[in-house]
């Protein structure tokens, strides 16, 4: 009687034995397995994140960049959207003294706006320095027009940079004025550079027609 009860005993060991050692292998089994999934989903994402960071590299229009001087913001907005539409750089003109309103109060004979503009001689300052101008052909210019012409600070970048030989697109912001006295500015000051008739956008351009003009610019996809 006390063999069988012992027999009975080591067969139900056993059977507790092989029952653990299913369920350890299936949970721990699995969960590596988990892991191991887990890690290589993550690494395909990263490898999917650098692809995707490589092709908005290739997308980049090194050929060509968007340099503009905005005192209210309007130009900005052009610039940007001009930098969307032909997938260049676009980089700011940055005055060393920022305009004021008061510096931009044209009713007032005395702004700042108004004596650059009547002097002849007069080359504001610009802050920021722009690197590897030498490396693009063609430039899209941005200015709001100032009593009719380019802002004085426009000048101090042509002084600046040699441009000569490069291909500049002039646009400008104004609510009146146009940009043909400005282009034969920009022309007469520097012969060596190609300057096209540019154009002149009111603050409230849609994109699409920023698309249409640079569309037109060129036959030869040259953007």
């Amino acid at each position: 009687m006390n063999k069988k009860i012992i027999i009975v005993l080591i067969l139900l060991v056993v059977i507790a034995l092989v029952t653990g050692g299913y369920f350890f292998f299936n949970y721990f089994g699995n969960s590596n397995e988990e892991n191991n999934n887990s890690f290589t989903n993550n690494q395909n994402v990263d490898e999917s994140n650098n692809a995707i960071s490589d092709e908005d590299d290739d997308l980049v229009n090194t050929n060509s960049v968007v340099i503009y001087f905005s005192a209210t913001g309007n130009t900005e907005r052009i610039a940007n959207m001009i930098g969307n539409v032909t997938l260049s750089e676009v980089i700011e003109i940055v005055p060393k003294d920022e305009y004021t309103s008061e510096d931009l109060s044209y009713t007032d004979d005395n702004c700042r706006a108004n004596r650059e503009q009547n002097d002849d001689n007069a080359r504001p300052e610009i802050a920021n320095t722009i690197d590897n101008i030498d490396s693009y052909d063609v430039i899209y210019l941005g200015f709001p027009i100032w009593w009719g012409n380019v802002p004085k600070i426009i000048l101090t970048f042509l002084d600046t940079y040699d441009l000569s030989g490069k291909t500049i697109i002039p646009f400008c912001t104004s609510g009146s004025s146009g940009i043909s006295a400005s282009v034969d500015t920009l022309r007469n000051y520097n012969s060596s550079m190609t300057v096209l008739d540019g154009r002149r956008f009111s603050s409230t351009v849609s994109e699409d027609e920023i698309s249409s003009w640079v569309n037109s610019l060129f036959d030869d996809n040259v953007r």
